[in-house]
């Protein structure tokens, strides 16, 4: 790392600024964890994986019984986490690079990313900046965008334009997944800021839970020991995820160490559910809800969300709906700032300090989900939520899906027939919605 930031203009004391962490997993599904997400549904933390550290962290500050990612993959949802849009507008839809893959039976063409590149849009730290030049901001670890890197996107400091591969670390070794070397780059730009006196934006996107498993040897024997569960049984699965778990719980004893708690918001999520094959058998699960990665099901896109942080009221469990496109503005709003009109998003502060059960006001009222490409799991759909209702869209036949997810949140009885004229209606708002951003959707042959 280099050796200072600089100063910047209009600097102020780093204690009158927030700091900043977002710790994002990858493909850590809703009860990928030994947090309760939701006290009404039991079965809403593993059975089987321990993540000790992450359950201080809930009771420190609250914990989003509905906290959605932008996409049920994972390039998709960190564009829209760092543009503050969603996938249909920004146009990243998939992964970064995909031309499209065709069915041989279907009567679809596949659909291409409308682009692979979020430069043209303002990201998160580069909005911070703009609200005050002090902060320095950083992002280890797995990038997959493009776009010229982490360094070309507002970041001072990164580990380049890195993607998968660069967790794949040897077996046995004493850094699986490089978590705890993220970890530890993190920590060192944390003690530089605040040695620097700069308020700070840190992004540790962790490799772990993306395949491939890899763990400590002294957690994955102490699986293999551990009785399974009903719902997860891998040990060499839950020894990476624990390994998560112990890589978070070194930032978090970092930031109690150099004494800024009581100014730093913590924010723990992941880019999408876990990855369910369903040909192979499943490593992973995201039930209680329905499928994981890849869908607009529950499972593929609802995911971990706690935030902790200054005016928290800390052991809450909040049922508001809520989105990774919702930190952007957020973040700027908790800094004292604006953001740009093109943010979907909506800021957090008031339910976070005010009412934990507030509902956020956006700029449209209808939460959008596009994904319309084939891959080996899923065929291109869509998804609207409004209030409790969520509509899913198959572009292959237009079938389409209802659930009330307030009494159905594991979208068991489709009542599309029940209530045609509120499908109706939600279909004609994602139709809206996806004209006006100008989405590209399936094609006929």
């Amino acid at each position: 790392m280099a050796g200072g930031f600089g100063s910047g203009s209009n600097q102020v004391e780093a204690s009158d600024q927030p700091n900043f962490i977002i710790l994002y997993a990858d493909d850590l599904g809703w009860p990928g964890l030994s947090v309760l997400m939701d006290e009404r549904v039991p079965d809403s933390k593993s059975d089987y994986y321990q993540t000790p550290n992450l359950e201080q962290l809930a009771k420190q500050g609250v914990v989003f019984s509905n906290g959605y990612a932008g996409s049920p993959v994972c390039s998709a949802s960190r564009a829209s986490l760092l543009t503050g849009m969603t996938t249909a507008k920004h146009g990243l839809t998939a992964l970064v690079g995909w031309k499209g893959q065709n069915r041989d039976d279907s009567v679809l063409m596949g659909t291409p990313n409308k682009t692979n590149d979020i430069q043209p849009y303002t990201t998160l730290p580069e909005q911070l900046k703009k609200i005050d030049s002090s902060y320095v901001t950083a992002h280890f670890g797995k990038w997959h965008l493009q776009s010229g890197g982490p360094g070309s996107n507002g970041f001072d400091e990164s580990d380049g334009p890195t993607g998968n591969r660069e967790g794949n670390t040897e077996d046995g070794g004493d850094d699986p997944k490089q978590t705890f070397s993220i970890s530890r780059r993190g920590i060192e730009f944390m003690k530089q800021s605040v040695s620097e006196n700069r308020p700070f934006y840190l992004q540790l996107s962790y490799y772990a839970v993306h395949l491939q498993m890899i763990a400590l040897q002294k957690t994955h024997e102490k699986y293999k020991a551990l009785p399974k569960g009903t719902k997860h049984d891998h040990p060499l699965y839950a020894a990476m995820t624990e390994d998560l778990d112990t890589g978070v719980g070194m930032v978090l004893s970092a930031v109690r160490e150099l004494g800024i708690t009581e100014n730093t918001y913590i924010v723990f999520t992941s880019d999408n559910g876990p990855y369910v094959n369903r040909r192979e058998g499943e490593i992973s699960s995201a039930l209680p809800l329905k499928e994981g990665k890849f869908f607009v099901y529950e499972g593929g896109i609802r995911v971990p969300f706690i935030i902790s942080g200054p005016n928290i009221k800390p052991g809450e469990i909040s049922h508001v709906t809520v989105t990774q496109y919702d930190l952007f503005p957020t973040v700027c709003d908790l800094a004292g700032g604006h953001w740009p009109e093109e943010v979907d998003g909506g800021s957090l502060r008031h339910t976070l300090h005010n009412d934990i059960q507030g509902k956020v006001k956006r700029p449209s009222d209808y939460l959008v989900w596009h994904y319309p490409h084939f891959n080996r799991q899923a065929n291109p759909h869509s998804a609207v939520i409004f209030e409790n209702y969520k509509l899913l869209r198959f572009w292959e036949d237009e079938t389409l899906e209802l659930f009330d997810l307030e009494k159905d949140p594991f979208e068991l009885k489709n009542i599309v027939n029940e209530k045609p004229e509120l499908a109706q209606k939600l279909l004609s708002e994602m139709d809206q919605y996806i004209a006006k951003v100008d989405a590209l959707v399936p094609r006929r042959k």
